[in-house]
């Protein structure tokens, strides 16, 4: 099995389990669930602007030296639709 098949097989489960664990929380306090999915999901989408604002600067820049930096930081970019959703 390659790597993305193995990865597949336990991160589908991990948010299966954490969206039922969000439902649960929510039938029992929706007062402390939904503030806290506010909290992941703003603490997600500042971590992927936080990637955009500095590859924009390495690239700006003309940082040449970077290129590893940067594609991490790119990768951080690729969490937007999850924080923003």
């Amino acid at each position: 099995m390659n790597r993305l098949g193995s990865l597949q097989r336990w991160c589908l489960p991990a948010a299966a389990a954490g969206l039922v664990a969000l439902g649960v929380g929510a039938a029992l306090s929706p007062a402390r669930a939904l503030p806290t999915l506010l909290v992941g999901a703003m603490f997600t989408l500042s971590l992927a602007v936080g990637g955009v604002l500095l590859s924009a600067l390495l690239t700006v820049g003309g940082a040449g030296w970077a290129t590893v930096v940067k594609r991490v930081f790119e990768g951080f970019a690729s969490f937007a639709p999850a924080g923003a959703a």
